[in-house]
């Protein structure tokens, strides 16, 4: 099911996250329901039929919940010292792959919409970067600390690659930012 993600020499990783568990509060609450009705048709029933609708409903939440926890433990995002990789699963036969370099990074900021995001503390981290690509990291919990590491992260790598410049490189830079 998972694919492997091929490290870049020197890379080591640094963080990897997964989405909030009360993101999937709808899926829980369905879950329960499809638990709690076999349990209530064995209390209350003693006839085979009843019995046996509860046990394939028992079933049924079973798979139910093995099918969204599948999903939200391969949906992770994984921050290195090199880049950001984002593994978004949507069903157990989709799932999206996307990627940028720290250097890449432009601008991080984050939202927390709702009450039980902002009751349970989570939220999105967009990333924008030069090429115009915005990664979106969904559904993390703490999503102010996350931001600021990546932020962090994305300043240290601009900084070396600064160092590495020739004189007259960094002359420009400056001067291009300092037409901004």
């Amino acid at each position: 099911m998972p694919s492997v993600i091929t490290p870049r020499d020197g890379e080591k990783v640094l963080l990897t996250l997964r989405k909030n568990p009360n993101k999937f509060g709808k899926q829980i609450i369905k879950g329960l329901i499809f638990l709690l009705i076999p349990i209530l048709a064995f209390i209350f029933f003693n006839n085979q039929i009843i019995l046996t609708i509860a046990v394939v409903l028992l079933l049924m939440f079973l798979i139910y919940t093995l099918y969204y926890f599948l999903i939200w433990f391969y949906d992770v995002y994984i921050i290195t010292n090199i880049r950001i990789i984002c593994v978004n699963r949507h069903s157990l036969f989709s799932q999206e792959f996307s990627e940028t370099d720290l250097s890449k990074i432009q601008d991080v900021t984050y939202s927390i919409k709702g009450i039980f995001a902002t009751m349970f503390k989570y939220g999105t981290v967009n990333i924008r970067t030069s090429t115009g690509l915005t990664l979106e990291l969904s559904d993390l919990s703490d999503p102010d600390e996350v931001q600021e590491m990546i932020r962090s992260l994305a300043d240290v790598t601009h900084k070396k690659q600064n160092q590495e410049m020739s004189a007259a490189e960094l002359i420009e830079y400056i001067a291009k930012q300092h037409k901004k």
